[in-house]
């Protein structure tokens, strides 16, 4: 009893240290730039503010927001709930997580941060409720990437799902969930490096903005520094951008490809990041063709190497109709297919998570038109990995019509008769006479020879033939 209590308290144990750790880091960042801020600027000093705002922030990185007079902030920093969630599991690993501990530490994490509702310095836009479950659900990722990487929980649930599943099944899923994790991460690696050329080609644009806002030169470091908690939203905006999705800042101004402008917006140093339209129309249509790049890429890997289905060597040596050939080809399909759905609905989620709002009215909406991105930068990669499908299957078509049209002229030259010229035509001299014919004349008698052999030769023949 005392044993399986130890192992509940874990997880009390995970969610206290986990809120410990998180906001005494936050609030020491918080304080220190509140700090610069107010001896800049030569106001009152701000630090005292820390604490509650430090609530604020913490509820914020859960997907909780707050409004603060006319700004009403709903954006995600995703890089701090990103981190929050990796904290979370490095220490539910450190004291080996179970189903109870995972319980019981969810619990103690939703109430503390009820408990942090009350403190905070601006009143959050969600109802106790919506707290409680987007604080839940954020600490229980957290801890059940603990368990899928405990070695005890991945042994219990390969014994109880897993081994239940037929290996080819097995293979699928584990293919396609690779595949779209690695699409993903690449999506969001092209963002990120689209997000730092917006900062080197516009770098201008913000230093202008911070110089607007009388901001001193320290002032403006740490908060850019801060501002790097929403590296990740920014990143999945760049993406859409680049696809041809955009992302539009309330009713003040829309950012894709063919349109962008930044003139009626509030002076804050970031909005000036924001790229303006691309006037090259080549430029502009390879970075349409992304996603179908993407693809294509995805596909052949799933279809063509070695970690997948192996179908080029299979097309190399020509082996296309057998049963193994067909049988990789219908399962690469399934994996294309699976492959497809997670990645667009990770795509989906991205897109969801990264948005909110910064204001009540012309800022209510900021971010990525979900359903209009989902659908573009899904179109793009359905399309480029079909074209890798239907490459294969032509392929393998074409050799299977060579391999039969090559045996069936084999076959029609084996079935022809002989051409017939002559009786010994064709055949070897010895093999064209009969046993008789090969006879040479020595060998062989006349038919009166043959006849004669066994009576006596007549005198007179015999003197005849001396005397003639």
């Amino acid at each position: 009893m005392i044993k399986r209590a130890g192992v509940w308290f874990r997880g009390l144990l995970v969610a206290c240290m986990a809120m410990l750790i998180f906001g005494i880091a936050l609030s020491a960042c918080l304080a220190f730039i509140l700090l610069v801020v107010s001896m800049e600027t030569g106001g009152p000093s701000l630090s005292s503010a820390s604490l509650p705002l430090t609530a604020n922030v913490v509820l914020l990185t859960q997907g909780s927001g707050f409004t603060a007079g006319s700004i009403t902030l709903t954006i995600t920093p995703l890089l701090l709930t990103i981190g929050l969630m990796a904290l979370i599991r490095s220490l539910a690993l450190r004291w080996t997580p179970t189903m109870g501990g995972c319980l019981l530490g969810t619990a103690t994490w939703i109430l503390i941060n009820l408990v942090l509702v009350r403190w905070t310095a601006a009143p959050p836009v969600d109802t106790d409720l919506a707290v409680a479950a987007k604080t839940g659900a954020c600490f229980l990722i957290g801890y059940l990437l603990a368990l899928l990487a405990s070695a005890g929980f991945r042994e219990k649930a390969h014994d109880l799902i897993w081994s239940r599943i037929h290996p080819t099944v097995q293979a699928v899923l584990g293919k396609s969930a690779f595949m779209s994790l690695a699409v993903l991460g690449t999506c969001l690696a092209i963002g990120l490096v689209t997000t730092l050329w917006w900062g080197i080609q516009y770098r201008h644009s913000v230093i202008k903005l911070f110089t607007m806002t009388r901001m001193g030169t320290f002032s403006a470091v740490v908060t850019s520094i801060a501002f790097l908690a929403w590296l990740p939203n920014l990143a999945i905006w760049a993406f859409s951008w680049l696809t041809g999705g955009g992302f539009r800042l309330g009713n003040l101004a829309t950012f894709t490809l063919w349109s962008g402008q930044a003139r009626n917006l509030p002076s804050l140093p970031f909005f000036g990041l924001f790229p303006d339209p691309v006037t090259n129309q080549g430029l502009r249509t390879a970075l349409l063709a992304l996603p179908l790049a993407i693809g294509l890429v995805t596909g052949a890997l799933i279809l063509l190497s070695a970690r997948g289905y192996s179908l080029w060597g299979r097309l190399h040596r020509g082996d296309v109709w057998s049963g193994e050939s067909l049988s990789a080809f219908i399962l690469s399909t399934a994996v294309i297919i699976l492959t497809w759905a997670l990645t667009t609905a990770g795509l989906a989620l991205a897109f969801q998570l990264s948005g909110g709002s910064l204001g009540q009215e012309r800022l209510k909406r900021v971010g990525v038109e979900t359903a209009a991105a989902t659908r573009t930068a899904a179109r793009g990669l359905a399309a480029g990995m079909m074209a890798v499908w239907v490459l294969v299957l032509v392929a393998a078509a074409l050799i299977y019509a060579v391999q039969r049209l090559v045996s069936w002229f084999r076959g029609r030259k084996t079935d022809l008769p002989p051409i017939s010229g002559g009786p010994d035509e064709g055949l070897a001299p010895d093999e064209s006479r009969t046993p008789d014919e090969s006879r040479t004349p020595d060998e062989s008698g006349t038919p009166e020879d043959e006849g004669s052999k066994g009576r006596p030769r007549s005198v007179r023949g015999s003197a005849g033939s001396k005397t003639g």
